[in-house]
């Protein structure tokens, strides 16, 4: 008899296959002009963010950790479907997603700001009606594409001059294939 973790990752796997099957590809982005920094930017649950160039742009790329490359393009799925007007307004909230090299390693913007978190323990002084107000637009903008985040918190929050941006959609899930994970220590 499998337990309810078992069912539960069968489950997630399922919804993972029938998501990825569902959406195109991420444009895949030549090695040629790509390279690391080595600065960590962040590390999470599926590996870490690291400073790169491409060409001459400086930018993000996450890498997943071994074993993890399906969740990587799972979010570079959510993050196509959510990108697709250019002329929708409120995807200024989202980083910009330039594409995947190799199946391990997604590049997007390098965003130059502080979390919701540094903000607030550093008491670093920001609007917080305006900034309020930008959550909440690109929450809807969120539910409006079908998308939930899953992983809201301040830490996935950037606030720079330029704006508000929610990062790390590594958990993010549709409504119409929801993915469910048990984030409890094992």
């Amino acid at each position: 008899m499998r337990t309810t973790a078992q069912v539960a990752e069968k489950d997630r796997y399922t919804q993972t296959k029938r998501l990825l099957a569902s959406a195109p590809d991420p444009v895949q982005l030549s090695v040629f002009g790509f390279k690391l920094m080595g600065s960590v930017l962040g590390k999470g649950l599926f590996g870490k963010v690291v400073r790169c160039r491409v060409s001459s742009l400086e930018c993000a790329a996450k890498l997943s950790r071994p074993g993890a490359s399906n969740d990587l393009k799972l979010e570079a799925v959510i993050l196509s479907l959510l990108l697709t007007d250019p002329s929708d307004e409120r995807q200024q909230y989202l980083p910009s997603m330039f594409g995947m090299i190799r199946h391990g390693c997604l590049v997007m913007e390098r965003m130059h700001g502080h979390t919701l978190f540094d903000c607030n323990k550093k008491k670093i002084t920001h609007r917080c009606v305006d900034k309020a107000t930008c959550l909440l637009q690109a929450i809807m903008f969120l539910q409006s594409r079908r998308v939930v985040h899953l992983d809201l918190h301040e830490g996935n929050i950037i606030i720079s001059p330029n704006g508000l941006k929610v990062i790390d959609f590594g958990k993010a899930t549709t409504t119409e294939y929801p993915i469910t994970y048990d984030l409890s220590p094992a």
